[in-house]
């Protein structure tokens, strides 16, 4: 599996927290599966971090190192990822989270969030075609398609 993690989701599995489930960590640390975290979640990190709104457990360079310890692969930001922001629908509005439902599509990685927004989002992006690892919660009334896929099981 090809799997790009969201920010909250590496800094929980990174962390040890408990809001990570099981499942999700086992899928992270499988040596069967290639792990991405975007380098705009790196950016993400230092911004919330230089702003006072997020704190972690250590200092943001040994949170760096860890990534490369976990086999997390850290993706960069190329033009095409770039091309592909600029035709996104406008539903959700973090630059940071458009960038990686842009690289996702660009890449074919699945995406694993536990963001209700984001996990929205990512379902009208990819056209219905819902990621595994998009929350079985999400309801949308616009679509009887579109919520009748979301209500199927997931990790």
């Amino acid at each position: 599996m090809r799997i790009l993690i969201d920010t909250h989701i590496l800094i929980w599995f990174l962390e040890g927290n408990s809001s990570l489930s099981k499942s999700r960590r086992q899928i992270i640390a499988a040596s069967t599966n290639d792990v991405f975290v975007s380098i705009a979640s790196l950016w993400e990190m230092a911004v919330k971090i230089s702003i006072g709104k997020l704190t972690l457990a250590q200092p943001l360079a040994d949170v760096i190192k860890q990534i490369d310890l976990e086999n997390i692969e850290v993706s960069a930001i190329l033009p095409e990822h770039i091309l592909q922001v600029s035709t996104l629908p406008f539903h959700h509005r973090d630059p940071f989270d458009r960038i990686i439902i842009a690289q996702a599509q660009i890449e074919k990685l699945q995406v694993m969030s536990d963001d209700k927004e984001f996990s929205t989002t990512i379902l009208i992006y990819f056209k219905f075609k819902v990621p595994q690892f998009a929350r079985s919660t999400t309801k949308l009334k616009k679509s009887s398609k579109l919520s009748s896929t979301i209500n199927q099981e997931f990790f």
